[in-house]
């Protein structure tokens, strides 16, 4: 099975990929999406990774066959009905010049389908005069609760908060670090 995203992956149907010819003290990477609907709050998801010796049992996954496990834990944030909620960014370090695009995913994201109702700031946390991104450098896809944030201003190097400021002061300021 190759390591793309299997939407299908279940308990009953297990995500899995072949590493073959695997030796005692090596290394081996292996990269895999992970997808969650968000839960109405947040809440860990739990992966269990375990490597099983499969040589002369046609491939099934004995117990006795077991050579490692290891459990890791996700922090998956929560979403209500009339919130959004950010679920990942990408990419993590963004250059300080040049065209770059930060892509948001999360859900929700109908709620910021009308742009002037909000002002999008990319705010430094050393409380320097934020960036504020026009309108048409935030392409919004609320069928897949996407977006793609352009930002083509110089930057100084630093950590930032993206903020949606919302000009209805009833509604709340939407924040994420990156």
């Amino acid at each position: 099975m190759s390591g793309n995203l299997d939407v299908t992956a279940s308990y009953s149907n297990l995500f899995s990929v072949d590493i073959i010819d695997f030796n005692a003290d090596e290394e081996r990477q292996v990269v895999f999406n992970f997808n969650a609907e968000p839960l109405t709050a947040t809440d860990y998801r739990k992966i269990e990774v375990r490597c099983y010796d499969v040589s002369g049992t046609d491939g099934k996954l004995l117990s006795e066959n077991l050579i490692g496990q290891r459990s890791i834990y996700l922090l998956c944030p929560g979403a209500t009905g009339d919130r959004v909620s950010f679920i990942s960014t990408a990419p993590e370090i963004v250059y300080n010049r040049g065209t770059r695009h930060i892509y948001l995913a999360g859900q929700n994201f109908n709620l910021l389908k009308n742009k002037s109702e909000y002002d999008i700031k990319v705010t430094p946390l050393n409380g320097s005069q934020p960036l504020t991104v026009s309108a048409e450098n935030f392409i919004l896809d609320t069928e897949n609760n996407t977006a793609d944030l352009i930002l083509d201003e110089l930057m100084s190097v630093g950590t930032y908060q993206i903020v949606f400021d919302m000009k209805d002061p009833t509604k709340k300021i939407l924040r994420l670090t990156h």
